[in-house]
């Protein structure tokens, strides 16, 4: 399995450690991001 990697260049990357956290302490977590913020899509 390759390893999840957070280009730089991305706003979200700035925010990563937060949402880590976040996903750690609550059972639900909701992020919205807009068009190029480093969210996808599928």
């Amino acid at each position: 399995m390759m390893p999840i990697r957070y280009p730089a260049d991305l706003p979200i990357t700035l925010r990563r450690e937060e949402i880590v956290e976040a996903i750690r302490r609550h059972q639900v977590v909701v992020l919205a991001g807009e068009t190029g913020s480093g969210n996808t899509s599928s």
